[in-house]
């Protein structure tokens, strides 16, 4: 499978320009798979989250492909992995611009389950200090707020809306 994988995702494209993008959902086992297929010989995956297509983007595209600058021989495919593209508005449009071709790979996790682990997450990297009840009741309330900071950290239940999230990829590319 990997390896048809591998043969689809290189056709017409530069060295080191990414073939995929695994795009969440955020706590839906991304890094699991970021982990499976970094341990495949022919595929190359930054260590840490680039963020180039939310948070990066004005570093500009070479900036971005400089992130997937192994040019070992073994490697066919590179690749990466940001949960957060998923959720982000801009996001898809920004991927479509610079790589129309591209793969995206979709996780997703029950969206109540999801939600918990999501609050969790955040508790334990100090963003949270509500308890869980409370933090959902005050989620809509916070994501009107202007702050960036609640769309990314604050964002349990409305993160499993997905099919609002998929519409906006599907609006650019194709299901293929």
């Amino acid at each position: 499978m990997i390896l048809t994988f591998i043969t689809k995702c290189n056709r017409g494209k530069e060295m080191n320009d990414p073939d995929f993008i695994i795009c969440g959902a955020q706590k839906a086992g991304t890094t699991s798979l970021l982990r499976y297929l970094r341990s495949h010989p022919e595929i190359f995956m930054p260590n840490k989250e680039v963020h180039f297509f939310d948070r990066n983007y004005l570093k500009g595209l070479e900036w971005y492909k400089s992130q997937f600058a192994d040019n070992s021989v073994s490697i066919k495919v590179y690749g990466e992995k940001c949960p957060e593209y998923m959720y982000l508005e801009n996001v898809p449009e920004r991927i479509y611009q610079n790589f129309p071709n591209i793969k995206l790979i979709f996780i997703l996790r029950n969206p109540l389950e999801r939600a918990y682990s999501g609050y969790w997450h955040e508790v334990k990297n100090g963003r949270e200090n509500l308890p869980f009840e409370k933090a959902i009741k005050k989620e809509e309330e916070r994501l009107k707020s202007e702050e960036a900071y609640c769309k990314i950290h604050c964002s349990y239940i409305d993160r499993g809306k997905y099919i609002e999230q998929l519409k906006r990829f599907e609006y650019y590319f194709s299901k293929d």
